[in-house]
């Protein structure tokens, strides 16, 4: 018996564009296109075109059901901020070049 959890959905997170990360959030935060626009600075019509993205890639039937993927997945809690979003990145980012610039030992 499975735990429940879908491991398949790591994967499709993964997929997500840093850009449309950052619309996941504010979609799980309850913000329309137009505020997600304005605090992004993009159109409504290119967050539209992310949300179509995002759902598309998690396999989700509309955007509630992307944010509630991403809720029940862990990559969406109530206390992440988009500044929290992009620090995490950020810090993924320099793991990944500390790890990559790392002598390899064999």
């Amino acid at each position: 018996m499975g735990s429940g959890i879908d491991h398949c959905a790591d994967d499709r997170f993964a997929r997500l564009t840093a850009r449309e990360q950052e619309v996941m959030l504010l979609l799980a935060q309850g913000d329309s296109a137009k505020s997600i626009s304005q605090i992004l600075g993009l159109s409504p019509r290119t967050v539209d075109s992310h949300a179509s993205a995002i759902i598309r890639k998690l396999g989700a039937r509309n955007r509630t059901h992307a944010v509630a993927l991403a809720v029940h997945a862990g990559h969406v809690t109530p206390a992440l901020d988009l500044d929290d979003l992009r620090r995490q990145r950020s810090r993924s980012r320099a793991i990944a070049a500390a790890e990559a610039a790392a002598p390899v030992v064999a």
